[in-house]
């Protein structure tokens, strides 16, 4: 898997680009994040904004989601850093973990830090069936037969903090 990450500034500049990463900047003089991912979420809508870099870089949410970064299947991470953002992009290739919707990723996360089907969904603001739905579909779309294994095969795959 190929982790490609980029350091930009507020204004969404490339600064600085991994060995990966360098190959989506298309020799552009003076890159930009957004124009250089191309990230899309699952239906094709835009991940990036014109404002992503600068809302993140003034305290905004660091931004953590499965997208479609030049038709690849990834793991999209940008965070603050100092100064400056860190954007991170890690390929996911196993079958089912790229249309894991983020929904099902929100449960996994709280069923991995030791949440119940009931607190999760307090948590969440479900029903408890809702709760195990949504388990349910992550395990048959990772391939594995346990909720445990559901969570450790998304936690090797990089899908959750």
């Amino acid at each position: 898997m190929k982790d490609r990450v980029l350091l930009v500034d507020a204004a969404g500049t490339v600064l600085q680009a991994n060995e990966h990463a360098r190959e989506l900047l298309d020799g552009e003089a003076v890159p930009s994040c957004r124009r250089a991912l191309r990230a899309t979420d699952h239906q094709g809508g835009p991940v990036c904004t014109e404002r992503c870099a600068t809302d993140l870089a003034h305290g905004g949410q660091t931004v953590d989601r499965l997208a479609l970064v030049r038709g690849r299947h990834v793991r999209l991470v940008c965070r603050r850093v100092g100064r400056t953002l860190a954007v991170r992009s890690l390929e996911v290739d196993a079958p089912g973990a790229t249309t894991l919707s983020e929904r099902e990723l929100e449960v996994l996360a709280l069923v991995a830090h030791g949440e119940t089907d009931p607190e999760a969904a307090a948590v969440l603001g479900l029903t408890v069936g809702t709760v195990r739905t949504h388990v349910e579909n992550a395990r048959r779309k990772l391939g594995v037969s346990t909720r445990s294994a559901a969570v450790a095969k998304a936690l090797r795959l990089g899908l959750l903090r």
